[in-house]
């Protein structure tokens, strides 16, 4: 009987594969045969989804071919019956997410045996019908891995070609979270999709909370992850699709509740907590349950989430203050120095503003804690550690819910709304800790959808969405600077106390100062496609629209923000510079409103049965962002004498956006084990809130910025300004924009790849391949108004200032290119990015308990700017040193990481399982999991902190000019040492009037290894019930993965060409230390 089975068996050929398909459901497809490899037309084929009991029947066509599109992912059974022939039923045939398995089955004629069962395991992920790069994240993996913060999109990151951009920016304007890069994209140009809908914020960074994490992974099913070229249904963005998909209930009830805890007495300490502390406090409760099943059987059924986080976390942060003899105005000096002392020290302090420093420095500097920071001859530099703990206390609470219904054989209906909200009172880390930032976030998500099936060959999806992200900040000072103090005192208009940066020590004191900010993003989503069948051919036509209703709240410079280039000028009061907003000219509210439209075509072309063709084009584009109450302005040409109010913003690029796709799968061997593929697509990334939410809201008549060089001290402004921008009159204020250049060119990138995939023995498969993209029109931002320039004998590119002497300019404006303004930081479309991989994956299906996946990434990613706001990165500026000359620029991306290697697995322990009663209980069901991830280090740029070039540069108030490198030494003098990571004698001050030529990028950062690990207990209680007891470590070897210095550490010289004391040091770690969390989940 076993011999006949295995007969059986080997007469039904089951060859499945699987592609990238539809955005959020699976499709089977295939051709059935008769014993003589002929073809079988009109053979009744029935597809039940074994959850629900929802059977979809069709027949095979005159070449005995089937299609079924936008099937629930999850586990069917198929039935082919056909007149002469033996019934076939194939069970645990599982599709996942945008899955095309193709299924053929080869009939045995009809004899005394009327059914043959056979069991068809999970698709081998041998990809014989798209040229996609892609990978998905079952629900197998998001339940067993452990994952800090249980944020789903994470687990993003074990698939090739994905990677964590360990230097984004994580600070409240522009999203906290895990930022991610997909295949040389930037991380705003990435785009997230739940049930099919978009739930991107305003910055299009990892959508979440102002906790920094993506709640829900209990609502779950799986999620994709596209990374190159796949097909013409999607769009909006230029870089890789995060495609999830949540639970429905199914015939039966189940759910679950759990409990994560976690102590900071079960942690280790941090790198950088001091040693004779203790642990900060770390206090963490995450709890919540899930519930589905079944309203009305085979037909409607339910399933509701809640997930809830109470954290108290101790905040460990390090910096540098002025040391007490600093704080007594003495500095040390050398004996070349005419005004050195014996002792080696000298008095800095100047008689008309020392009582003013004095008292700054005693409300905004604490006593230094820590050691003196000595120069690298061991004598001190007027700076010393201090290191503290604040609590930072953060509330989440998450909630779901989804509705399926089967209202007949040929529609469906599902609705799901999802709520998460926020708070957290972020502390300071780098920084003296005189502020923090309150946080609010609040995400709801709503989508309705109905499938519609007009014959099996023609079935239509219309989705309707509604998704509306809520972020506010701002800044709570816990220090109280006088009045009289203020950079911009009450009498002059001023309602707070400025900021400060001190280069080479702090960067942006006392709060951040983009705050406070509101921004409301309501975005209206439709989105219909028509799938159809035709022999071969299956087509997909479609179109979808949103509309934005983006409402924000914003000031910026707010009090002004006062640079000195030194410690040695703040104590003597004499700041650089001043950036301010006008008092009684801030116009902080906008309302901004915009509609994306897009259409496409699709075609997946089985020409041969080992050999398909991806056929697509997509036309998309975005209208120009209109302001609800007119208040848009805008500087149309550089040199004009005057901005304009009003419409339009800027013409439209994005009229001529057309985006082939194209592609091919084919089976060398013809046997479903072995896949070349390769393809090629343009996509667009329009311009959306993202690229405008600064620079919409900062220009005059609504609200006008300035600057002033050396102001004085401390009341830089003196008294109301009345003064009319320029070109009023002679004595006209010279305002400073944000501007975006009125032709603007489409922004896009294009994407191809070639891999090769091999199913092997066991359940592993191997894939080895090639990716890469080429980006064009980018967006970036430069300083338009510069100083004109000249190439000078030595072939540099010389300033032309308003001076011939070689000390460094101050920032004026006597020789901008228009005399009417200040600086104006101007968005560009003319940036490109290279980027190539070698991208390797080994993954094992699960068996004999084990289940497993490697991926390896080798790649280059190289750009002339990798983001479009000072926040984007923590590593280097992401502004242009010279507008004039863009590949001045061009190096390393931000996020680029030469060798990624990430591993996971999990393995259900072989022992006890005959074991019964207590011995049982004891032995059986322990299971182990683990993700290990090593990566090479992450660039970054050395600056200097002052105008040495002379070009007149205000953004970022200059902070970004890079010097030279000293003859003889590397331009990536790394040491290894996190108290000096660089040597910062390998750089020189340039020419006066010069820039730099060190190029950006250049150094190397840490490199980062890191283990999470947990242990699983499961304890059956009865049938369907189990409780399952987890311990999870997070970098259980406790490893110190390093950042790069912070902006003031990457200083590496002051204006006098003397090495920055702090130049090179390390205070931060991009992971934590390790932490241990327990859990409890009772399951039913």
């Amino acid at each position: 009987m076993r011999a006949a089975w295995g007969l059986l068996f080997l007469s039904l050929v089951i060859n499945t594969t699987t592609c990238s398909a539809q955005t959020v459901g699976a499709s089977l497809q295939g051709t059935v045969y008769d014993p003589s490899g002929g073809f079988v037309p009109g053979a009744a084929i029935e597809i039940r989804n074994v959850e629900q009991g929802a059977v979809r029947a069709l027949t095979t066509d005159d070449k005995g071919r089937y299609r079924e599109p936008l099937l629930p992912p999850g586990e069917y059974e198929l039935r082919v019956r056909a007149a002469g022939f033996q019934v076939a039923v194939l069970k645990g045939v599982k599709l996942t997410i945008g899955q095309d398995a193709v299924l053929d089955v080869k009939l045995e004629i009809a004899g005394d045996v009327e059914r043959v069962n056979v069991t068809a395991e999970d698709a081998p992920p041998i990809d014989l019908g798209s040229a996609a790069l892609s990978g998905t994240v079952n629900r197998m993996q998001m339940n067993d891995l452990p994952l800090n913060g249980r944020s789903f999109q994470e687990l993003a990151l074990l698939q090739p070609g994905v990677n964590a951009a360990v230097a984004a920016g994580s600070d409240a304007v522009g999203g906290r979270g895990k930022k991610i890069t997909i295949n040389g994209a930037r991380p705003e140009q990435n785009s997230f999709l739940l049930d099919g809908s978009d739930i991107n914020n305003v910055y299009n960074k990892t959508p979440g909370s102002v906790g920094g994490v993506l709640l829900g992974v209990e609502t779950v099913q799986e999620f994709q992850v596209l990374t190159n070229s796949y097909s013409a249904e999607f769009g909006r963005s230029s870089g890789g699709i995060i495609n999830a998909i949540t639970r429905s209930g199914t015939n039966k009830l189940h759910g679950n509740l759990f409990e994560y805890l976690r102590n900071s007495a079960l942690d280790a300490k941090n790198y950088f907590d001091p040693a004779t502390n203790p642990i900060p406090s770390f206090k963490r409760n995450q709890f919540g349950g899930t519930l589905g099943g079944p309203i009305r059987h085979d037909k409607t059924f339910f399933f509701g989430a809640f997930e809830a986080i109470k954290e108290r976390l101790g905040v460990t942060g390090a910096t540098f203050v002025p040391d007490d003899n600093a704080r007594n105005f003495l500095l040390p000096c050398t004996p070349s120095d005419p005004s050195c002392m014996a002792n080696g020290l000298k008095n800095v302090a100047v008689a008309s503003t020392s009582a003013a420093v004095s008292s700054l420095l005693q409300v905004l500097f604490p006593r230094a804690n820590g050691p003196e920071v000595l120069d690298k001859n061991q004598k001190p530099t007027g700076t010393a550690g201090y290191s503290f703990t604040r609590l930072q206390p953060t509330d989440e609470y998450f909630a779901q819910g989804r509705i399926d219904h089967r209202l007949s054989g040929k529609d469906i209906l599902f609705g799901r709304y999802t709520f998460d909200n926020g708070n957290v009172q972020r502390q300071v880390r780098d920084k003296p800790p005189d502020v923090f930032t309150k946080e609010r976030s609040r995400n709801q998500y709503l989508t309705l959808e109905h499938v519609h099936s007009f014959s099996q060959a023609l079935i239509n999806t219309l989705r309707v969405s509604f998704a509306r992200s809520t972020a506010e900040v701002d800044n709570q000072r816990l220090v109280d600077v006088p009045s009289n103090l203020w950079w911009i005192p009450p009498s002059a208009g001023g309602v707070q106390f400025g900021f400060l940066t001190i280069q080479g020590l702090v960067t942006e004191m006392v709060g951040d100062y983009r705050l406070p900010r509101n921004d409301h993003l309501n975005n209206y989503q439709w989105h219909d496609t028509l799938f159809w069948t035709k022999g071969a051919h299956g087509f997909r036509f479609g179109f979808e629209g949103q509309r934005m209703q983006f409402n924000q709240q914003t000031t910026s410079q707010l009090g002004g923000i006062e640079t000195f280039t030194s410690l040695e000028n703040f104590l003597m009061g004499a700041p650089a510079q001043i950036n301010f907003a006008i008092p009684g000219r801030i116009d902080p509210n906008r309302g901004f409103r915009q509609s994306f439209y897009a259409f496409f075509l699709q075609d997946d072309y089985r020409w041969k049965p080992n050999l398909t063709f991806n056929l697509g084009l997509r036309y998309e584009f975005a209208t120009v962002p209109t302001e609800a109450n007119g208040k848009i302005s805008n500087l149309r040409s550089i040199a004009d004498p005057a901005i304009i109010v009003g419409n339009p913003w800027y013409a439209n690029p994005a009229l001529k956006d057309f985006a082939p796709r194209i592609g091919l799968a084919w089976d060398p061997f013809k046997n479903g084990k072995t896949s070349v593929r390769a393809g090629f697509g343009i996509f667009y990334d329009q311009l959306l809130p993202k690229y405008y939410v600064f620079s919409g809201s900062l220009n005059p008549p609504f609200t006008t910025r300035t600057s002033r060089a050396n102001p004085a001290f401390p009341n830089a402004v003196q008294g109301p300004i009345t003064t009319p921008i320029c070109p009023a009159t002679p004595s006209c204020i010279k305002a400073n924009l944000q501007t975006v250049n009125f032709d603007l060119q489409p922004s896009y990138i294009m994407q191809y790849n070639l891999s090769l995939q091999r199913a092997l023995p066991d359940d592993w498969n191997v894939t080895l391949g090639y990716a890469g993209s080429h980006g064009l029109h980018l967006i970036r931002v430069a300083d338009a108004n510069l100083a004109p320039y000249v190439i000078n004998a030595d072939g540099r590119t010389e300033f032309i200032g308003n001076g011939t002497n070689n000390a460094p300019k101050t920032i004026n404006t006597c020789c901008r290119r228009n005399t009417s303004f200040g600086g104006v930081t101007q968005r560009e479309t003319d940036a490109q990015s290279f980027y190539n991989a070698l991208q390797a994956g080994v993954s094992k299906r699960l068996s004999h308990g084990l289940r497993a996946q490697v991926s390896y990434t080798f790649s280059r990613s190289i750009d002339e700017s990798s983001g479009i706001n000072s926040q984007d990165f923590d590593n280097s500026t992401q502004y242009s040193i010279n507008f004039y000359d863009r590949k001045a620029d061009r190096g390393l991306s931000s996020f680029s990481v030469k060798h990624v290697l990430v591993a996971n697995w999990s393995y259900e322990l072989p022992f006890g399982s005959s074991r019964t009663g207590f011995a049982g209980v004891l032995v059986k069901g322990w299971q182990l999991n683990s993700i290990v991830t090593a990566q090479s280090g992450t660039p970054f740029e050395v600056r200097l902190g002052h105008n040495q070039s002379g070009n007149l540069n205000t953004i970022d108030f200059s902070i970004h000019e890079r010097p030279d490198v000293r003859p003889g030494f590397s331009n990536n003098p790394v040491t290894g040492d996190p108290k000096h990571w660089f040597d910062a004698n390998a750089f020189v001050l340039q020419p006066v009037n010069t820039i730099g030529n060190l190029g950006r990028n250049t150094l190397i950062g840490p490199k980062l290894v890191n283990c999470d690990f947990s242990l699983f207990k499961q304890i059956v209680l009865a049938e369907g019930k189990a409780l399952h007891f987890r311990a999870e470590m997070f970098n259980i070897f406790n490893h110190p993965n390093f950042g790069v210095p912070n902006s003031a550490n990457r200083t590496a010289l002051l204006p006098t060409g003397a090495v920055n004391p702090s130049a090179g040091a390390i205070l931060s770690t991009v992971t934590t230390s390790r932490q241990i969390q327990f859990g409890l989940k009772l399951t039913f």
